[in-house]
């Protein structure tokens, strides 16, 4: 049912994407009001008219919904009127071989798109004969591994929250209230010694379980993949070395910046595409709003995510915590939610009147943070379900060098992020949540990156955490001397030489054409004045891909946002 909308894509001008000045009710036909109140949902009829190709494939995740698609006709009448491309299945280890070859079916008579999520299967100990120190993780078994690799449906498996997982247990997500180590028990060892556990067992999964899969990645178009899905903004760089694909949570507790800059470095460092899980999880569900849900839709595909999904398509009713879905279980016949109405008019309304021309592998940053992924987000023991741990071994804790970060981000963000955390789950932020905050053009790389092509369009790079590797410090300290890039580290990290300047509150070197900054307090005010000709508008959240630049603007940050498009010149 495609409504008749004036196409509101003009290059050089603002987009607006839900509820500015004309209001919600002109993009969905819904009455508008204010932001986390509940719209009455319509009533619809299905309709079979074919929903309209996309450089964006929108799909939805199943979670909560007991009964699957291929067996339960009203959630596929909804699949189908919101007009979704793909569906993230939640599988479990009963009858596994007999739940694929059903969902494989389904694809093949619908012609839909389908990722395996193995949140709530059984982890089993990894083969010490394979891995090292082996915890508890999911393996999808050979056959059903070769059902993947041969159907032209399967977009892949996703590991969902993985992070969450290492840090916190393998069981964590599926709420069982006992700690087991996920990937790789890093109890006893050094923070290096956790990354490298983590990276050669991951490796061996990859290699192992599923050959090719990593290829896959690093090649467009190609599938299937392995995803990990995370809520956390951290270790999307230790995946993505091994060939998995960043897939970061938007809404949920998420820092919108942070986690774009996250996922977007480490899919441009390791060649990766870059999706999108659009998660309505919170303290309740869903956890955000309609408006919200059309924020964060637009957010990611305006940074250029190859594919996105919801998360969820039916969780009404199950219990007091959920307040409703993309539909209305209870109501007779098929109901969409505000939330499902949201996401049936971004898919064929939004996306096919709003052709984009950016892509997440043409990402080209101008601050650049290099940090080594040590897990620090602002974890703090709560209760059984966040150890305060980093890797999830007792005795590796955070420490003033794996969060200095934060403060980065504050300046960055024009002291609008907090200086305890980047992510929601820390109660200690004591902040409502907001899905706005500015930022201009920020990408997180990892202790490695060492390939000046990502450094192209820096102007601005901080280095801080534990270590920088001496490929990458060298290739940073060239672009200084010659590209004229300023650098901002802190003495632990700082080039032999310089390394032990007097930095109080911060010492400036120069060198060839460019400049160090030395600090460990980058919050003084006289650095803050140093970098803000760097930092933009404190009222713009922007992004460069390519020859595109994207400019998100909210007029509050609890509000809808506005995206603008126009060509980006390089200077000389």
């Amino acid at each position: 049912m495609n409504r008749n909308l004036p196409n509101l894509f003009v290059i050089g001008t603002q987009i607006p994407v839900l509820a500015l000045s004309i209001g919600l009710s002109c993009l969905l036909a819904l009455p508008l009001v204010a932001t986390g109140q509940q719209l009455a949902p319509n009533e619809i009829t299905p309709e079979n008219t074919p929903t309209q190709e996309t450089d964006m494939p929108l799909g939805v995740d199943d979670a909560g919904s007991w009964i699957p698609i291929y067996e339960n006709p009203k959630e596929e009448l909804v699949f189908e009127e919101i007009g979704f491309d793909f569906l993230s299945m939640h599988i479990t280890s009963s009858n596994l071989s007999e739940k694929v070859t059903k969902l494989d079916a389904w694809a093949r008579r619908t012609g839909h798109d389908y990722i395996l999520n193995n949140e709530n299967c059984t982890r089993k100990r990894g083969d010490e004969n394979i891995y090292q120190k082996p915890g508890l993780f999911f393996q999808l078994p050979r056959d059903l591994v070769e059902i993947c690799s041969s159907s032209p449906y399967c977009l892949g498996i996703a590991y969902d929250e993985v992070a969450h997982c290492t840090m916190n247990g393998a069981w964590i997500t599926i709420n069982q209230g006992k700690y087991a180590p996920n990937f790789y028990d890093a109890a006893g060892d050094t923070l290096e010694q956790a990354y490298a556990g983590n990276l050669y067992n991951l490796s061996k999964l990859m290699q192992i379980q599923y050959p090719g899969f990593a290829q896959n990645a690093r090649q467009p178009g190609k599938r299937p993949v392995i995803c990990g899905e995370y809520v956390f903004p951290v270790l999307n760089h230790l995946f993505a070395r091994a060939g998995i694909v960043p897939v970061p949570k938007y809404l949920k507790e998420s820092v919108t910046p942070v986690t774009a800059a996250v996922a977007l470095g480490a899919a441009k460092q390791y060649n990766l595409p870059y999706w999108a899980c659009i998660d309505l999880w919170g303290s309740q569900y869903p956890g955000h709003s309609p408006q919200d849900l059309w924020s964060s839709l637009v957010f990611a595909y305006w940074t250029g995510a190859e594919r996105a999904y919801i998360e969820n398509l039916g969780c009404d009713g199950t219990n007091k915590h959920y307040k409703g879905s993309l539909y209305v279980k209870s109501a007779p016949g098929v109901k969409l939610s505000p939330w499902g109405e949201v996401a049936k008019d971004f898919r064929q309304n939004y996306l096919p009147r709003h052709p984009r021309s950016v892509s997440s592998r043409d990402f080209e940053p101008e601050i650049i943070i290099v940090r080594f992924p040590d897990s620090d987000w602002g974890q703090e023991k709560t209760g059984t379900w966040i150890t305060g741990n980093l890797y999830g071994a007792p005795n590796l804790m955070p420490d003033p060098q794996t969060r200095y970060w934060f403060k980065i981000w504050n300046v960055i963000t024009h002291g609008t992020t907090s200086l305890i955390a980047v992510n929601y789950n820390n109660p200690s932020m004591g902040e409502p949540f907001r899905f706005f905050f500015p930022a201009n053009n920020v990408a997180v790389y990892d202790h490695l990156a060492s390939d000046p092509d990502l450094y192209r369009n820096a102007q601005l790079i901080f280095l801080t955490g534990k270590q920088i590797s001496p490929d990458c410090m060298a290739t940073i300290e060239r672009l200084v001397r010659e590209n004229g890039l300023s650098v901002v580290t802190t003495t632990k990290l700082a080039p032999k030489g310089i390394q032990y300047q007097s930095c109080s509150p911060y010492a400036m070197v120069a060198k060839g054409k460019g400049r160090w900054i030395v600090t460990d307090d980058v919050l003084h005010q006289d650095v803050v004045s140093l970098l803000k000709p760097y930092l933009g508008q404190p009222d713009e959240m922007r992004f460069v891909f390519g020859k595109t630049e994207v400019v998100f603007t909210s007029p509050h940050p609890a509000q809808p946002i506005s995206v603008t498009i126009k060509p980006h010149y390089q200077p000389d």
